[in-house]
């Protein structure tokens, strides 16, 4: 059975995200460890934001997430105005660099790139290099 037959997620639906994932425990952990903030003071988006075949891991073409970009993505974030975007992964970064919104380039929390505290270090250097406030949201 899939989840459109069982209804929603109540973790979903309360919080906007599955807590439980081990992708969302490392950006809930990178976001309180970098900015002193959690999911519920940050605005979170996604490039693709529809449903994809395949798991939640499936591969959507480059062209498909620039499309929604432009569409979507680029107008959400002029009506949030945010203080400082962060692009998390390669597929994110490109899309945003080519509908010509800054941001700062952080691995994804998913990347296989060492633990928790390896990502701290990456993104400490990134946003200290792009020289911005500590502040995500207007």
């Amino acid at each position: 059975m899939d989840t459109l037959n069982r209804g929603p997620d109540p973790d979903t639906q309360e919080y906007g995200l599955k807590r439980n994932l081990l992708t969302n425990k490392r950006l809930e952990a990178l976001l309180e460890s970098v900015f002193g903030l959690s999911f519920h003071e940050v605005y979170v988006t996604n490039i693709f934001p529809f449903i994809k075949r395949g798991g939640i891991s499936s591969h959507v073409p480059l062209r498909d997430a620039a499309r929604t970009g432009l569409e979507f993505t680029k107008n959400e974030l002029e009506i949030v105005k945010p203080k400082m975007t962060l692009g998390l992964g390669r597929v994110s970064q490109k899309v945003l660099d080519r509908i010509g919104i800054q941001h700062i380039k952080l691995p994804h929390p998913a990347a296989r790139i060492g633990d928790t505290n390896t990502h701290e270090v990456i993104w400490h250097q990134r946003i200290s290099e792009a020289g911005r406030p500590f502040a995500l949201l207007a």
